[in-house]
């Protein structure tokens, strides 16, 4: 379910992995699919910017559905406190109200 940059960017920390996977969760949510069909758990994958902040990479399904309905792009905010992962993402349509 994770992707090889995804999983060396969590080295076994448990933490990671959860909000990783929190933030797939909600990729899925914003394409409105969940994981089935098309959005699989690799087409979405969770990146890390150099400064460690996160973005979104979509791949295959998963790009073409958000081609479909219109969304450029996925913000995304991940935390974890404890055993709790959260993950908030939304869809951004890039030149909307321009």
């Amino acid at each position: 379910m994770f992707t090889s940059e995804e999983l060396s960017f969590a080295a076994g920390q448990p933490d990671r992995l959860a909000t990783t996977l929190a933030g797939k969760e909600a990729v899925a949510k914003v394409l409105g699919t969940g994981i089935r069909g098309r959005v699989r758990w690799k087409t979405i994958e969770i990146a890390r910017r150099p400064d460690g902040a996160p973005f979104v990479r979509l791949r295959a399904g998963a790009r073409d559905r958000a081609a479909e309905i219109g969304v450029d792009e996925i913000a995304i905010s991940l935390c974890h406190e404890g055993t709790v992962a959260l993950a908030i993402a939304s869809g951004v349509r890039v030149g909307v109200g321009r």
